[in-house]
């Protein structure tokens, strides 16, 4: 998923809903991964929820500031999930978003830096059938490019 920044409009929104997971098979180690790169001084927020309905889904935080996305109020609250940790390219913690609940801002000061790994917890979907979503919103200045790639859901079922 690339989001370009040139082609601005304010406040525009990115979303990647996978397809629904089913998780009534998996007993620990649940985890979303992916690969990011966040370069520019206009970089916005990324950040990650679960759905069921992954149609129509309402975000309690989002006050409707943005509507790109289907937001309904009504048809399901979506769940952000919290537990946003990533590393650099030697596996190192980049310490300011450990446990966090999002990213936001430039990243990377430069467009051949490498990309960051970021890691989810998301063992409190256990036994349950929904989507995740990934969300960027963008901010409003055209230096504000941001990618995501090599998409990984896993966890283990044995004790």
């Amino acid at each position: 998923l690339y989001c370009e920044g040139s082609d601005l409009q304010d406040g525009k929104r990115f979303a990647l809903r996978l397809p629904k997971i089913n998780f009534n098979q998996t007993t620990r180690e649940e985890t979303l991964s992916f690969y990011f790169h966040a370069k520019g001084v206009g970089v916005g927020q990324l950040r990650i929820w679960h759905a069921m309905n992954g149609t129509s889904f309402y975000l309690p935080s989002d006050g409707g500031v943005h509507s790109s996305v289907v937001n309904s109020p009504g048809a399901g609250v979506a769940v952000q999930l919290t537990s946003i940790k990533y590393f650099d390219q030697n596996g190192s913690h980049i310490n300011e978003y450990i446990n966090s609940s999002d990213i936001t801002g430039q990243q990377h000061s430069n467009q051949s830096d490498d990309w960051y790994r970021l890691e989810v917890d998301i063992s409190e979907l256990r036994g349950l059938n929904t989507h995740i979503i990934i969300l960027y919103d963008q901010a409003s200045d055209w230096l504000s490019d941001f990618a995501i790639s090599n998409i990984l859901v896993s966890g283990n079922n044995n004790p």
